[in-house]
């Protein structure tokens, strides 16, 4: 994927993120819970088979990119460094959106957990039957004639 492709699709993927956050909020639903859920997943597997998901991808949809760049749009980080320097409250709405981040970087998280067992057990699957040929299953080693 060139590079101005792989940019077009990771603003894309940002974007429905964005839109489904946006609608979860509105509805006042958790993104835990399906629809945002499965979707959210989705996406996180679109931006993982395209390769955007190491925190050296460029463009970076890595839990710490996609919340990067949804903080910076939503004005979340200056907004922070405003709480920080002057020690004002966090408007509401920002409230909202900040755990609305972590509850994206914790499913990422999760996401990603699931897809590096499962790729840990289908590795383990993959090298079972060429161990017991190789220990001597006494199975396969059976005379089929007996």
């Amino acid at each position: 994927m060139s590079r101005s492709a792989s940019d077009l699709f990771a603003q894309r993927i940002l974007g429905e993120i964005d839109r489904l956050i946006q609608l979860a909020e509105s509805q006042t639903r958790p993104l835990e819970v399906d629809p945002y859920h499965r979707e959210l997943f989705q996406l996180f597997k679109l931006a993982y088979e395209a390769g955007l998901t190491s925190g050296e991808a460029t463009p970076d949809l890595s839990a710490d990119g996609i919340c990067q760049q949804l903080a910076a749009m939503w004005g979340l980080t200056s907004a922070a460094q405003t709480w920080l320097t002057q020690a004002a409250q966090l408007p509401k709405a920002q409230l909202t959106r900040m755990r609305s981040l972590w509850s994206v970087m914790r499913m990422w998280m999760e996401w990603d957990f699931a897809l590096s067992n499962i790729h840990r057990d289908l590795s383990a699957e993959n090298a079972a039957p060429a161990e017991a040929s190789i220990a001597g299953d006494p199975e396969s080693a059976a005379d089929p004639v007996s």
